[in-house]
């Protein structure tokens, strides 16, 4: 009766492990596919690279935001990080950091900047590149609320290598038009 236990036992066990066995050389034996994800070509945005000098003037303010903004490649060559710090102003007394992680996805052919700050602001933007010396960086995310109804795209113009330009508005409720110019300098 032992040996018989045994046996059944054996035969229970090579039941459940064989079938593994064979998967495992069948696995084994077929290769895996190498999956390579290709660096975003950031050349295009390289002149960013550095420290800039910017001034943003909206509409019905009375003086403009100041900001130092750096430009950096990340360690891995795949994004262009930029962090700016805001100064503050008499209407709002706090000085603010942002940072934005900008790539170009090759996939969608398309570049996307995904910015956050520390006082709950968030952004993401996508823009099809370059156009001569413009590009336009639009909102998918964008949805109307009770303080903003609609929004324009972000214009960005490169003057130089050492000077940009960007402008993009956003229309109240009642219809009041804001709009922001804002100029930057590298150092």
């Amino acid at each position: 009766m032992f040996i018989a236990r045994v046996f059944l036992s054996l035969c229970v066990g090579l039941v459940l492990v064989a079938p593994c066995a064979g998967l495992t050389q069948t696995s084994a034996a077929t290769p895996l596919p190498v999956i390579v994800i290709p660096k975003a070509d950031l050349s295009s945005m390289n002149f960013l690279v550095g420290t800039w000098s910017c001034s943003k003037q909206e509409s019905g303010l009375p003086a403009p935001y100041t900001a130092t903004v750096t430009y950096a490649v990340s360690p891995d060559g795949r994004w262009i990080e930029q962090t700016s710090v805001w100064d503050p102003v008499p209407w709002f007394p706090n000085k603010w950091t942002s940072n934005d992680k900008i790539t170009y996805d090759a996939y969608t052919k398309r570049w996307v900047d995904v910015e956050y700050d520390e006082i709950g602001g968030y952004f993401l933007a996508t823009s099809r590149g370059w156009a001569g010396n413009t590009i336009v960086w639009h909102d998918p995310t964008f949805t109307p609320s009770p303080k903003v109804a609609s929004a324009t795209d972000t214009t960005m113009t490169k003057v130089s290598d050492s000077k940009v330009t960007s402008t993009w508005s956003i229309t109240k409720p009642n219809n009041e038009i804001i709009s922001a110019n804002t100029t930057c300098t590298k150092s």
